[in-house]
């Protein structure tokens, strides 16, 4: 289990929130109530790794942000800064999770084509 720091905290609020999803919409897609992942985004209740990596994947949130908090200062300003630049390398691997969530049925067909644009558009 792992608990969320207060920065990891702040990347998955905010993610959430520029998504457009609410706190219901990520805890239907996670199978929880919404008052559990509401003690999850507040760092009230540790989450397993899977957990935390399908939070990343719902979110378009890079694993590396969501373990920032546990780095001191200097590698956590290294690592945000790395994590916003998009290797055009990591594209196939990140079209093929977006399509594995929506096989699964975590995002809709048109969450898939918006992510799809938003993660081309990056380039």
């Amino acid at each position: 289990m792992v608990g969320i720091g207060k920065e990891v905290r702040k990347v998955i609020q905010n993610a959430r929130q520029q998504s457009g999803l609410t706190q219901i919409d990520m805890a239907q897609r996670l199978g929880v109530t919404q008052a559990t992942y509401s003690r999850i985004e507040k760092g009230k209740t540790s989450v397993n790794e899977e957990t935390l990596e399908r939070i990343g994947k719902i979110l378009d949130v890079r694993k590396e942000e969501l373990v920032i908090e546990d780095k001191s200062p200097e590698q956590q300003a290294t690592m945000r800064e790395q994590a916003s630049v998009l290797n055009p390398r990591d594209i196939p691997a990140m079209l093929r999770d977006l399509k594995e969530l929506l096989n699964d049925g975590i995002i809709t067909q048109e969450e898939f084509q918006d992510k799809k644009k938003e993660l081309l558009a990056r380039l």
